[in-house]
């Protein structure tokens, strides 16, 4: 699968909440891709959350290059009216793509422009763009002034908060703000998380893959083969029991002379009366153990 960064423009607007998103990997997962994601300047424009769910899932994402002249304006038709968005949400990711630049461009020829539009948003345009009031774009834009703006699309701050904080006008909004660091860094070690996990099982598909490769060559073995190795096999195992059989019948022999020799002895004692410590009683027991 072909791996891609997020656009900037497209990382302007919030994720996706988690349970919409499983949600929506899910339908990825049984129905497939239904529209392809947009590729501007070789990263996804529009789609991130469809090449995400095809990367978990594992289909192939497709997508298109953008044919158009206003990348700025796609992002936010496509995004603007999600249902889940506050206006401080908003309001911050269209003043995050007005002061994007394209690849290739002076970053010092202006803040607030929109190099493929031909000219500036003003705060009334912007506001008007996203429904949202001039005085919230007002805000955002010192949010991102400050650093804040992600915290702001996040939803982690009010775009209201950020702007406050930014002015040094609300000290109490500096514990939200390491909360807002903590979350952030929470959020990134689930995503480091995911990205192993997909990594694992990309790891166990190759493994598996190469099981199937070896099931081929043992079956690819001719019955010539097997037929050969079952041979040599039977005759490792006959002469195993051979050399065991001959072992068996030795013992057998000298077990039959002992028991013998044995019962002549008890004979002699008894006929003759004589002790275990006579002279005979010691050469027979010295026969005895020879035998034995």
């Amino acid at each position: 699968m072909t791996k891609y960064e997020q656009h900037l423009l497209s990382a302007a607007w919030p994720a996706m909440p988690d349970a919409e998103f499983a949600a929506f990997m899910n339908d990825i997962r049984e129905f497939g891709q239904r529209e392809p994601g947009i590729i501007f300047e070789g990263m996804v424009l529009d789609g991130w959350h469809r090449y995400l769910a095809c990367e978990v899932v594992g289909e192939e994402f497709v997508a298109v290059e953008y044919q158009g002249k206003d990348p700025v304006g796609l992002v936010t038709s496509r995004n603007a009216h999600r249902r889940h968005l506050s206006a401080s949400q908003r309001a911050s990711a269209i003043v995050a793509c007005t002061i994007w630049q394209p690849l290739g461009v002076n970053q010092h020829e202006g803040r607030n422009r929109v190099p493929t539009l031909g000219a500036p948003m003003t705060e009334s345009a912007m506001a008007k763009t996203v429904g949202v009031t001039d005085r919230t774009i007002r805000q955002a834009k010192v949010a991102h002034s400050a650093g804040l703006g992600e915290a702001v699309r996040d939803g982690m701050l009010s775009a209201k908060d950020a702007a406050a904080l930014a002015r040094g006008k609300d000290p109490d909004t500096v514990a939200r703000l390491a909360l807002v660091g903590e979350k952030s860094q929470a959020k990134q070690e689930a995503d480091q998380l995911a990205h192993d996990a997909h990594d694992g099982i990309d790891i166990a598909e190759e493994q598996e893959q190469r099981i199937r490769e070896l099931e081929v060559q043992v079956a690819a073995l001719t019955a010539d083969d097997a037929k050969a190795e079952l041979a040599k096999q039977v005759r490792i195992r006959q002469g195993i029991e051979g050399r065991l059989s001959d072992e068996m019948h030795k013992n057998g022999v000298q077990f039959k002379q002992l028991d013998g020799y044995g019962r002549w002895f008890h004979e002699m004692r008894r006929i003759t009366g004589l002790d275990t410590q006579s002279a005979i009683s010691k050469w027979a027991r010295q026969v005895i153990g020879v035998a034995a």
